[in-house]
């Protein structure tokens, strides 16, 4: 048992870990689909287990120090904890798992690579997270383009456009300000990728994030799959109950179309918005 035990803690201190870290409907979904690969342990936006948004309260604490517990395969989390990632996550674990029994769960977090989706910390890019997991991958997307696929989700009044972009813009320019201040760019563990980037340039992307894992040059079978991927069927960004075909260009320009200019022109008022936009090179209009 104990050889058993320390081959496993073994494997999971040995295994890559990586945390992708955004906010809501910045391409994260996306994003961690491509990222993650058929032996890959996935967490898909774990902090719901902290419960909130009509989520299931399973595990205490914040999310930034919830999440590295995740990647670390702590069993000492409790069974309540991995049996609910067994559960909300089978969708995105599928059958490589093959068990909902936690300690089965935690032996096949630690026997392969983990990913976690992250998109509500609140906190910005707290230090003591970064160094516990062995990469971070942010997503950064136009935020007038995340307020607008807020709205097309329901999750923001388009009579309330102001607040949804102080949400938006107050969490962005904390990771913009720990980016800045921790020296992220500087750091080999860390990466930015820019969704409007991903979807137009899917495959020289990927190859990038690939070479920066240590995983060399992008096969061909990867680069077509990334593509089939970006422009696949979705209702991600369709009418409810309407399925259409996704073009990648098309959806990171949608904005345009469908916040009005007053709508743009509040969002790019907000200061931290115009900071934002500006520290990450988004046209003003």
């Amino acid at each position: 048992m104990r050889l058993r035990a320390a081959f496993f803690l073994a494997t999971a201190a040995a295994a890559d870990t990586l945390a992708i870290v955004t906010e809501f409907r910045s391409g994260s979904t996306l994003l961690g689909g491509l990222v993650a690969n058929a032996s890959t342990f996935y967490f898909f936006e774990p902090c719901r287990l902290l419960g909130g948004d009509h989520n299931r309260k399973v595990a205490s604490g914040s999310c930034d120090a919830l999440v590295p517990r995740l990647l670390a395969c702590d069993a000492a989390l409790g069974d309540k904890v991995w049996r609910e990632v067994a559960t909300k996550d089978r969708g995105f674990l599928g059958h490589r798992v093959g068990a909902t029994k936690p300690a089965a769960v935690v032996t096949a977090c630690a026997a392969r690579e983990r990913v976690a989706k992250v998109t509500r910390m609140d906190a910005g890019l707290p230090k003591a997270f970064l160094d516990a997991v062995d990469r971070t991958l942010r997503l950064v997307r136009d935020p007038r383009a995340v307020v607008n696929s807020r709205v097309r989700g329901h999750m923001c009044s388009n009579k309330k456009i102001s607040a949804c972009a102080r949400t938006v813009c107050k969490r962005m320019a904390a990771k913009d300000a720990d980016e800045e201040r921790l020296g992220l760019l500087s750091r080999g563990d860390y990466r930015v990728v820019y969704y409007e980037r991903l979807v137009t340039a899917a495959a020289v992307e990927l190859d990038g994030i690939s070479r920066w894992r240590g995983r060399g040059k992008l096969g061909v079978p990867e680069r077509h799959h990334a593509l089939r991927q970006v422009n696949d069927k979705s209702d991600a960004e369709c009418k409810p109950g309407r399925s259409c075909r996704r073009d990648g260009a098309a959806v990171a320009a949608r904005w345009r179309e469908e916040l009005s200019p007053a709508d743009v022109a509040t969002i790019e008022a907000d200061e931290r918005c115009a900071r934002t936009m500006r520290r990450h090179n988004y046209t003003v209009l």
